[in-house]
């Protein structure tokens, strides 16, 4: 996967997920390519449907059930 960050934006990117030098970073690559790919785009389209007087609704799903056997378990909420 590879990400584009317009040279206009990569320092408000970079605050938002600075990396760590000599660090594993790869929790938090995941995490920007999991708002890069799906968070930013359902936050743009909720916002453009209520500025036009819509409803829009937004949901987090972060918290496993009881009984979700799924591995990794590190990879959070699966679907």
């Amino acid at each position: 996967l590879r990400l584009e960050v317009p040279r206009a934006n990569l320092s408000d990117v970079l605050a938002v997920y600075p990396p760590r030098p000599a660090a594993d970073n790869a929790k938090l690559a995941a995490a920007l390519a999991t708002d890069f790919l799906f968070r930013c785009g359902t936050r743009h389209l909720a916002r453009a449907m209520s500025s036009r007087g819509n409803r829009a609704y937004l949901y987090r799903f972060d918290q496993r059930a009881r009984d979700d056997t799924s591995e990794p378990v590190d990879w959070g909420v699966t679907h």
